[in-house]
């Protein structure tokens, strides 16, 4: 991309984004006059999403106007999801040179600059961005729009074909991807596009659009507009291809199936839907769906924060493999989704930047490379990974707590367990498990390979750090008082003790002076005398990691059904496990009914918990899904019932 004498050019596809005459007219002209949005935003109604799909991003510019558009017409209390492939993502800068061309969308343009940094990885995956505190979200799908059109769970609404032109890049306007695009739209869904080529429209007809040539914009003479009829949109919107098996039951109090992600709302309003837990998971939970207008009422046996999610300084940050996993891709969608609304709340709770990285810097020189990471640079003594903040975990907690609570949605019940028989005897509510480590207590949840794992960290004053450092340890500063810091934390598999003990205070203390020896260098001998003694402040919280490593979200499986099911699975040859349609048998895997579960996030459940709150809550809400179809199934609790019926019966675990 270029920008020459106010025209924005691709040298590969040889040609320009917009119109020269007035490109920001045209795009309202051809895309929200031509799908009526004016109109159709004003008659949204409260906690309703209007979902938009859009073929090619390029500048940004038709997203910046829809924004706007919307939060100047639509109800304050309703949503856009706006979904764009793109297959070569602009740089930051870049994007906001060009919508600058326009003097009237300059401020937006700055916005939209400062979002765009939150896609961490070049050319790939589903970069769901929060704008407007939630109310607007961009979901940015890299990558060839034919092959990752199969990772959208949504149905739209309205789209915007604004491909580059048909001549210059004819892969874009083919019938199979109008197809898929027709499987992911509403039931008279609407599109318009700035071309009028013949087959163009013949492709659209046949795909199930009803197409319309009218006035085009200023000196072109004809674009198109179309509405998919009804018949054409029966097909399921997020079934896998060739998916072998029928669609689960919904849930009680779910209309419609949970996976068949619709804009429309599913959720009945008066279904009654319980969150089990008080930490992160659970806060962050119901804060997603109270900011929905989704009552919930929030169980905490012990005190709000008071589990692992009560350090006072953590870091909103992913884990780096030295390849891509599905653990690291989750970690990056949740630190993008989780900054960019970070960014917008007004609160002392995070400080925005970087992470200092000291340990091996080849394994991150590699990592950057294999993830196709932005934002980082490797130096010869450290890395930089961009996009991040430290953040003061309990404060954060408590800001979930009171934004969910302004909303008049919330009924807190702070001291009081939801017992297993009561989550047994549910009948018709909806209870969301986001009770870390008493997870095991629920009899359904049993399958859930999990363990806790004990941390101890220790408080102290802060040597002058301003990003959070590390070298298999952690130093970060507390953002609500920069006076302290917090040094951790342990990895106790084995400990158990719910008390701080010495031996590991002194083994954090060890590492300190080892790995980050300027830092303790810098403390005053009295200090490092206190540090020593029982004067030190510190506490102890326990994780929950499950076996994988990745955390669980999602509908609980139904075990008992599937074991039956899936008995003799051990059985199948190697060669036939891999040629089946493990997405399409998933989305037929029976669920209990009511059951779901937001758990599991390890020692990142500062960033993961958002973004399975998110999913969670998008779900139950009837919303497209903020996450790639691929990754959304990494977290599916049914994974480990696969890796059970993978054994014979005599070696599972029950």
């Amino acid at each position: 991309m270029k920008i020459q004498n106010g025209k924005v050019y691709s040298d590969e596809f040889q040609d320009i984004y917009f119109s020269q005459e007035d490109g920001a007219a045209e795009s309202d002209y051809v895309f929200l006059h031509g799908n009526e949005l004016y109109s159709r935003f004003q008659s949204l109604e409260r906690n309703e999403t209007f979902s938009i799909g859009e073929l090619g991003f390029g500048t940004g510019l038709n997203f910046v106007l829809t924004r706007r558009l919307f939060l100047s017409r639509a109800d304050a209390n309703s949503f856009l999801h706006y979904f764009s492939f793109e297959l070569n993502l602009p740089s930051p800068g870049m994007a906001r040179r060009s919508v600058s061309l326009f003097s009237q969308l300059r401020e937006d343009a700055k916005l939209l600059r400062r979002k765009l940094r939150g896609v961490l990885q070049k050319g790939q995956g589903c970069h769901t961005l929060l704008f407007d505190g939630g109310r607007v979200r961009l979901s940015l799908i890299l990558g060839d729009a034919r092959e990752t059109i199969h990772q959208m769970e949504a149905r739209c609404q309205a789209w915007y074909l604004d491909g580059f032109a048909p001549s210059r890049n004819p892969q874009l306007w083919q019938e199979d991807l109008f197809q898929l695009l027709a499987k992911r739209s509403e039931p008279g869904a609407t599109i318009s596009s700035f071309t009028a080529a013949g087959g163009v429209r013949a492709a659209l007809s046949n795909a199930g659009f009803s197409v319309q040539r009218v006035a085009g914009f200023g000196r072109k003479k004809h674009m198109i507009r179309g509405t998919l009829t009804l018949a054409s949109s029966n097909a399921p919107a997020n079934k896998a291809p060739d998916s072998v098996t029928a669609p689960r039951e919904p849930a009680p109090g779910f209309h419609g199936n949970p996976r068949l992600s619709s804009s429309r709302p599913r959720l009945d309003r008066g279904a009654a839907i319980h969150v089990v837990g008080g930490g992160l998971a659970g806060l962050s939970t119901a804060y997603a769906l109270t900011r929905r207008g989704i009552p919930v009422t929030l169980y905490e046996a012990g005190s709000i924060a008071s589990g692992a999610s009560g350090n006072r300084a953590g870091m909103a940050a992913s884990a780096l493999t030295a390849e891509p996993t599905a653990g690291s891709l989750l970690g990056l969608r949740a630190q993008s989704m989780f900054i960019s609304w970070a960014m917008d709340q007004k609160a002392d709770w995070r400080k925005l930047g970087f992470v200092r990285k000291r340990e091996q810097p080849e394994r991150y020189v590699r990592s950057i490379e294999s993830h196709g990471l932005m934002g980082a640079r490797a130096g010869k003594r450290e890395t930089l990974l961009g996009w991040s903040a430290a953040v003061d975990p309990e404060a954060l907690c408590r800001y979930y707590l009171a934004e969910s609570e302004r909303t008049g949605l919330l009924t807190l019940m702070e001291g009081t367990k939801a017992l297993p028989a009561d989550i047994k005897n549910r009948g018709d509510a909806i209870f969301i498990l986001c009770n870390s480590n008493d997870m095991a207590e629920i009899p359904e949840c049993g399958f859930i390979h999990h363990r806790p794992v004990r941390g101890q960290v220790i408080q102290l004053r802060n040597p002058g750090l301003v990003f959070p450092l590390t070298n298999q340890i952690y130093l970060v500063p507390c953002p609500s008082n920069e006076r302290e810091a917090v040094l951790g934390a342990t990895f106790d598999m084995h400990l158990s003790d719910p008390e701080r003990l010495p031996e590991r205070d002194l083994y954090l203390l060890s590492e300190l002076e080892k790995k980050l020896p300027e830092v303790w260098q810098g403390l005053d001998e009295q200090e490092k005398q206190n540090l020593r003694s029982d004067k030190s402040i510190g506490r102890v919280g326990f994780r929950c990691q499950s076996r994988d490593y990745i955390p669980v979200c999602g509908p609980v499986p139904d075990a008992e059904r599937f074991v039956a099911d899936n008995d003799r699975f051990f059985e199948l040859p190697s060669k036939e496990k891999r040629h089946l349609d493990m997405a399409g048998i998933n989305y037929g895997v029976a669920r209990v009914p009511g059951l779901f579960v937001n758990s599991c996030h390890g020692s990142r459940g500062i960033t993961t918990s958002f973004l399975a709150a998110e999913i969670l809550a998008s779900q139950l809400a009837g919303e497209g899904s903020p996450l790639e179809r691929e990754l959304r199934d990494a977290l599916d609790p049914v994974r480990f019932l696969w890796r059970e019926v993978r054994k014979p019966p005599k070696d599972r675990s029950f």
